[in-house]
């Protein structure tokens, strides 16, 4: 069905035919093919959209398919919806884009909308430096001079193929000023698309006849909106969206759509609201990999038919023409030249930061790993240097670490290094999510059956503690999670800074599609770099981020750790040495690499291991235990001497066990995942008071059930499990998920509220009996992993 029931230039023949019969009946009356493309006449559109300088991974096939298929209709029209620039990879962003730039002039581009990545360095930039190494026009018809109606860029272009003459109006998604550094675009403000694209066809409507183009095509970069799977037209419509407006409300003149912004495939016929026709929409999914293809054959009336509307994969095409051998030019001078900028030096590492590796040194994305957690604390802090509000804490993906960065001898880390960890350039951004999603991302490390890598570890930054079990069932493997100390609350609204990869739900993570993606304006890589330059020389975590109870010690019942007064009740003299000791029974040998801390209030020295030298040593001293647990008993010897300035009263001495923290190579087989602490309460007394009382005291730390019988003596127990006491003549407590005797109740990804361990040694509680206070120990789930945390009290 026409779009005008006489056809753009039909109508205007009409309209002088009337006024020449009345005043020169001489006049001919004008032929409709005069003004309109003979009926016929084929036009092709070739688009690309968010290209984002991916010149050495698609420029080449892209060239390939676009000259292979200009061969096949003389009327080509090659053209873009915006991101040409911006967000590239190594390469091309090395030399501010331009080898981007100099391809697409190479390649004939057309005309093409701007997108919110072209202001990543602003108005000036973009006007100025980029518009006059392009040979083709960037059009952006909504995008005014600040608190004017006035186009602060060519809102059209005009274009010439073969015969047909096509008109390109360009927009761009009004959420650009949300997307850029605001210092950028200080002149200028961005207006709905809608209103600018109508507008643009009233103006191109009253040029003179002569003038008039014979078709009309928009470039918008503002495209489908993103869901948890790919949605049908209708339903995108259905959406109060950006996308649908235009596709809804654009002026029936429009002939055919072309979209970006969101990385998103389709090629649809949308309905046009003057009538029952369709019109061509087309979005191209990203970085070259496909090239939009709409073909319209004229009516003869103005209006046209689309024959094909498809998306073209750029990797099918072989062809080469001189134009794909000067792209082929173009490219290899870029890398040569990215290849010695490359070698300049960013910064420094201490040691090798590494990605995971099985057992034959092969990469693993299944496991933690020190560099997945490094980059995750450099897109954190790459938000705080963004326009946009700071994350939480971070997260990435082991897919998208591609290479280690290893010390070699001098530590120097080049940019070349730093872009071979991370060569995708994915957009940086920031996801607002609730705490129940955030904690649905670590049930999904366990990907869906079927899937070639069954578990993939996140990468989280600093902030972030995580306790899982990895044998426990679907859907109820994360113990807990905390941010900053703290338990998450699922019902709290948390920024996750990450990759528009995964925000998409990339590698199977589609709780990231149920938040509120926010783009940064940079990439991942431009991050990574700032990072190092800001915090060289840099060193691995090697604490673990990500602990699994399945593995560990206490938990499993392979350790039983205790620290006990060795027969002497924890009342003690001031001045005066106390003897007691760490004992731990194993059931198997297990490895080296633990370390036993002591904590205590002001004036109190204490020694591992070292009797009768505790008057060198003070509170918060440590002891290695270099061959770890042989099976059977182990025993280490503490001497616990009060000051003589300690004022007589009760105090807390906290023992802690946990693994060194250069114990990388543990990680997710690691033993002791959650260190464990345990409290004891001493009175201390002058030096001529009350003498030893008979009966002992110990406290221990237990991955199990634990019941207490006291008699003449008390035990305390902190585990994971159920504790019942029964006491004669003595006492007994338990503890467990919180305080004396509380249960805490926490939120598990599925939604029920259920006992749940916490992240953090969550209770550690003092027992008395006829007023001696003696040890509990803590929670075996519970843990004190964070280095910034107080050493000593109660740690929760």
């Amino acid at each position: 069905m026409p779009r005008y029931p006489l056809g753009r230039g039909c109508a205007l023949a009409v309209t002088a035919l009337i006024a020449g019969s009345l005043a020169t009946p001489a006049l001919a009356v004008q032929d409709p093919a005069a003004v309109a493309a003979p009926e016929g006449t084929k036009l092709q559109l070739l688009n690309i959209n968010d290209f984002h300088g991916r010149i050495a991974e698609s420029s080449v096939a892209l060239a390939r398919t676009v000259q292979e298929q200009r061969g096949n209709v003389s009327n080509t029209a090659f053209l873009s919806a915006g991101d040409n620039i911006g967000a590239s990879t190594y390469v091309s962003s090395s030399q501010g884009d331009k080898p981007t730039i100099d391809i697409l002039n190479a390649l004939q581009l057309n005309a093409s909308a701007v997108g919110n990545h072209e202001f990543d360095k602003g108005t000036d930039d973009l006007t100025g430096r980029v518009a006059s190494a392009a040979d083709f026009d960037y059009l952006g018809a909504n995008v005014y001079k600040k608190g004017t109606s006035q186009p602060a860029l060519d809102p059209y272009a005009l274009v010439t193929v073969g015969d047909v003459d096509v008109a390109v109006i360009g927009v761009v998604t009004r959420e650009t000023a949300s997307l850029v550094s605001p210092g950028g675009i200080e002149d200028i403000e961005f207006g709905a698309p809608v209103p600018a694209i109508n507008k643009t066809v009233e103006e191109l409507n009253d040029l003179p006849e002569a003038e008039q183009p014979d078709a009309i095509v928009l470039q918008a970069h503002a495209g489908a909106t993103e869901s948890e799977s790919d949605t049908t037209l209708e339903e995108q419509l259905a959406r109060d969206s950006e996308f649908a407006d235009i596709v809804k409300n654009s002026s029936a003149d429009v002939d055919a759509i072309f979209t970006g912004h969101t990385h998103k495939e389709y090629a649809w016929q949308a309905p046009v609201a003057d009538g029952d026709r369709t019109r061509p929409v087309v979005q191209t999914g990203e970085y070259g990999n496909n090239l939009g293809q709409i073909v319209l054959e004229s009516n003869g009336d103005g209006s046209w038919d689309a024959a094909t509307v498809k998306n073209l994969p750029t990797k099918d095409s072989t062809f080469s023409d001189p134009t794909v051998k000067e792209v082929e030019s173009i490219l290899a001078d870029a890398e040569a030249k990215a290849e010695e900028t490359g070698s300049v030096k960013v910064g420094a590492i201490t040691e090798d930061i590494k990605r995971a590796e099985t057992s034959d040194g092969k990469e693993n994305r299944g496991a933690e790993s020190t560099l997945g957690n490094l980059v995750a604390d450099a897109l954190k802090a790459g938000i705080e240097d963004s326009p946009i509000a700071e994350a939480d804490f971070g997260i990435t993906n082991p897919g998208g670490l591609r290479d280690d960065l290893l010390y070699d001898g001098n530590g120097e880390v080049t940019v070349a290094e730093l872009n071979a960890v991370l060569p995708f350039a994915n957009q940086l951004g920031v996801v607002s999510m609730r705490g129940a999603d955030v904690i649905g991302l670590f049930e999904e490390q366990w990907q869906p059956e079927g899937s070639s890598r069954p578990f993939l570890h996140l990468g989280i930054s600093e902030q972030l503690n995580v306790v899982y079990d990895s044998a426990a069932e679907k859907g109820k493997r994360v113990v807990s999670v905390e941010v900053n100390g703290e338990k998450i609350d699922p019902s709290r609204t948390y920024r996750v800074a990450t990759l528009s990869f995964l925000a998409t739900g990339g590698d199977n993570f589609g709780s990231f599609t149920k938040g509120t993606w926010e783009d940064s304006g940079t990439i991942d890589f431009d991050a990574w770099r700032d990072y190092f330059a800001a915090e060289s020389p840099v060193s691995p975590d090697k604490q673990e981020r990500q602990a699994d109870t399945a593995r560990d010690i206490i938990a499993t019942k392979k350790l039983d750790a205790r620290v006990t007064s060795e027969g002497k009740s924890p009342t003690i003299e001031a001045g005066e040495p106390a003897e007691f000791a760490f004992n731990a029974t194993a059931t198997e040998d297990l490895p080296d690499g633990y370390t036993l801390t002591a904590d205590a209030p002001e004036g109190f020295s204490i020694a591992i291991g070292q009797p009768g030298k505790s008057a060198d040593r003070a509170a918060g001293d440590s002891a290695e235990l270099p061959d770890g647990f042989t099976r059977g008993e182990n025993t280490l010897p503490i001497t616990v001497t009060p000051g003589d300035g300690v004022e007589p009263g009760s105090y807390t001495l906290r023992f802690s066990l946990a693994l060194r923290p250069d114990q990388g190579p543990f990680f997710d087989n690691n033993p002791l995942p959650l260190p464990r602490s345990v409290s004891i309460d001493v009175d201390v007394v002058p030096a001529d008071g009350p003498g030893d009382s008979e009966g002992g005291t110990e406290g221990s730390t237990e991955g199990s059930d634990s019941t207490g019988d006291s008699e003449g003596e008390t035990q305390g127990s902190t585990e994971g499990g159920d504790s019942a006491g029964d006491s004669e003549g003595g006492t007994e407590g338990s503890t467990e998920g919180g305080d004396s005797g509380t249960t805490g109740s926490e939120t598990s990804a599925d939604g029920r509220d259920e006992d749940l361990p916490r992240t953090g040694s969550d209770v550690s509680l003092a027992l008395g009996l006829s007023g001696v206070l003696l040890l509990a120990g803590a929670v075996a789930l519970l843990i004190a992993r964070r280095r910034n945390r107080p050493q000593g009290g109660v740690i929760r």
